[in-house]
């Protein structure tokens, strides 16, 4: 079944700005009453902190991942150039599209890392509704579905306290010569 009308039309509306929006748990569990169970592994595995590499990916979530790769690679250049290194290892994945650059660039130089990592978010929800078109009911509909709202929930998970908490850990690794940074989620 390669059309889920019923599923579809059941999920609220997502919208970028907004403070209301179904649980991932809730949004999971409509999806596996209503899916195959291999799309429906398919969709669960589908996640903003966990993508493949895009060669291995089918339809939009290759376009998603192309996207992903070129505005880490960019912002990845940005920060070398800042740095003084050479350039050359931070061009693969990069992309010409004008919009995505911008973002990247406007992210980079904003001051809070809160309103960049919006900057940023804006712009893959952006991303995600251009893949959109065509996708009304089906597959990839839900997993753009699902991503949009991966990224609703990580917004709302920004707060203050934890985002003092967070740099906190990250600081105090930083001195700590027994703990690599990269444990510090």
């Amino acid at each position: 079944m390669d059309k889920y009308y019923y599923l579809v039309a059941s999920l609220p509306l997502l919208l970028f700005d907004g403070d209301r929006f179904i649980s991932i748990d809730a949004f999971l569990q409509a999806c596996r009453e209503q899916m195959p169970p291999g799309e429906y592994r398919f969709l669960r595995d589908c996640r903003l902190d966990n993508m493949r590499p895009a060669a291995d990916l089918p339809g939009v979530m290759k376009k998603w991942a192309q996207w992903q790769n070129s505005a880490t690679g960019q912002l990845a250049r940005l920060r070398g150039r800042r740095l003084q290194r050479e350039e050359e290892p931070f061009i693969n994945g990069t992309s010409a599209d004008l919009s995505l650059q911008e973002a990247v660039k406007k992210a980079f130089e904003e001051k809070s890392p809160l309103q960049a990592e919006k900057i940023l978010d804006r712009a893959g929800w952006q991303e995600l509704s251009r893949l959109e078109q065509g996708h009304y009911f089906d597959l990839s509909f839900l997993v753009l579905y699902y991503l949009k709202l991966q990224i609703l929930h990580r917004q709302a998970g920004f707060t203050g306290e934890r985002g003092k908490a967070k740099f906190r850990k990250i600081h105090d690794r930083i001195y700590d010569q027994d703990q690599p940074l990269e444990n510090a989620q």
